[in-house]
């Protein structure tokens, strides 16, 4: 929790070193928000994670490990769109299906009037603020429906009454920014075909190259708090001794984990 006055402290009414926090005089109010680790010291991050495996500290949604998706020089230079997570190839209807798990509001693809054409739309702030996904039909396909899709896109709109207009990325407000770059990063990780273990029996076809690249590719924000989980959970372990210690390693056991469960990409 965190006070109005800025101060980290934990629900038994501590911050992660063991510290007392600031407390209003008695009488006053105070306002009350949860802990994020955007808003936190990188020093205080790494405290309140150590504390939650010392105390083998079970929390109802990820907080202490949540992955936080900053703005990339890259970004800052696209000014008003992100291609963070575009060209993907992504199983359509897997895709569509987490659009409506997580809350978002998407089209549906198809070979119909605006068929071609998917925006998946997902608010934050309270409202105030809307991210924008962008993704297409895979164009070789054969059917009424998709079985894959392209990613593309994403931007963002702040609402202005009744109406959206698109903003500047670096206008977004870096809560807002991470927790939709989250989702997104959840939509392409659990959908894309390099998640599929199967695809390489397919054979040799134009996406294999896709599958290789991004299935082995560099570490994602959800694989870095991964790598730095199994860091601190593995030595524990009664396999500690057998455990990797190369970095290299890490980064597979990172990037290869479930999804879904504590370790795995974001769920909540």
């Amino acid at each position: 929790m965190r006070s109005s006055a800025g101060s980290s402290g934990s629900s038994r009414g501590r911050t992660a070193s063991g510290a007392r926090p600031w407390a209003p005089p008695a009488g006053e109010a105070a306002h009350v928000r949860l802990w994020h680790p955007i808003r936190a010291a990188l020093d205080d991050v790494r405290a309140w994670r150590e504390r939650v495996v010392d105390e083998q500290v079970r929390q109802p949604f990820k907080q202490a490990f949540r992955e936080i998706y900053l703005l990339t020089p890259a970004e800052e230079r696209t000014a008003t769109y992100s291609n963070r997570y575009a060209a993907h190839i992504v199983h359509y209807r897997r895709l569509y299906a987490l659009f409506k798990e997580r809350g978002w509001q998407a089209n549906f693809l198809g070979r119909h009037d605006g068929g071609y054409n998917g925006e998946a739309r997902g608010e934050f702030g309270g409202g105030e603020w809307r991210a924008c996904f962008y993704h297409e039909p895979v164009d070789d396909e054969d059917g009424w429906t998709f079985e894959h899709a392209a990613t593309d896109q994403v931007r963002f709109e702040r609402g202005h009454g009744r109406r959206w207009r698109e903003a500047p990325l670096a206008d977004v407000p870096p809560l807002v920014f991470s927790e939709a770059m989250r989702d997104v990063d959840l939509f392409v990780g659990v959908t894309s075909i390099a998640a599929d273990p199967d695809w390489a029996d397919r054979g040799e076809d134009r996406r294999t190259a896709y599958w290789r690249e991004a299935g082995f590719g560099a570490l994602t924000a959800s694989a870095e708090v991964r790598r730095a989980a199994l860091e601190r959970i593995l030595p524990r372990t009664r396999i500690a001794a057998a455990a990797p210690s190369t970095a290299a390693t890490w980064s597979c056991a990172a990037s290869c984990a479930p999804t879904g469960s504590i370790s795995g990409r974001p769920t909540s």
